[in-house]
């Protein structure tokens, strides 16, 4: 199981992630789409 819980991230002013919370249960699958160097490995 992944759980994250009010995570944020910010780039100076930019509120990039702002307070997600999100709880992946185990045997489910989950994707993470984006534009090359948006982000998606950090």
């Amino acid at each position: 199981m992944l759980e994250i819980l009010d995570m944020s991230k910010h780039y100076g002013d930019v509120h990039a992630v702002n307070n997600l919370t999100l709880t992946i249960p185990p045997g489910e699958i989950f994707t993470m789409l984006g534009a090359n160097g948006a982000g998606k490995t950090t």
